[in-house]
């Protein structure tokens, strides 16, 4: 059970002031995200995904280039014998930084589907790549009058 206190939206943070209640409140599902808190927090996840993406590139033209190159071609190399283990790899790479993005951005999500007047379970619609768009979609809506008026004091 959740002890900490319900957060307030705090519409116009600082990118430092949002990246630090991000990581105080990294698991807190109770009260609200502004706009500003959550874009500023998930616009550093691009970055991340492109510097992921770009290693895992080179990776890969470095095993199809040293399987496929006949002057590398060994019948004993391990990019021929587990070719298919490198593969899996390279996808589970990509699965496990997906999780992560997930994970780590449930709670301010959640908060943020709760400010626009959604229910805060709809965050974890982003385990379907489809559902990141759409969970995306419902994060950029202005903050619903009712949440907005009965979120708790700071």
């Amino acid at each position: 059970m959740n002890t900490q206190p319900a957060t307030v939206a705090q519409p116009g943070t600082s990118m430092s002031d949002a990246i630090s209640r991000w990581k105080k409140h990294l698991f807190v599902f109770s009260g609200s995200a502004s706009r500003s808190e959550f874009w500023k927090v998930i616009l550093w996840w691009p970055l991340a995904w492109a510097l992921v993406s770009f290693s895992t590139l080179i990776f890969w033209v470095y095993t199809i280039t040293q399987a496929s190159y006949p002057a590398n071609y060994r019948p004993d190399s391990i990019w021929q014998v587990h070719e298919f283990r490198v593969w899996l790899g390279l996808v589970a790479i990509f699965a496990s930084f997906w999780i992560l993005f997930t994970v780590l951005n449930a709670g301010l999500g959640s908060r943020r589907l709760r400010d626009v007047g959604m229910p805060g379970w709809l965050f974890w619609a982003c385990f379907i790549p489809p559902g990141l768009a759409v969970v995306l979609i419902f994060c950029a809506l202005p903050p619903h009058q009712s949440s907005a008026s009965s979120s708790p004091p700071a």
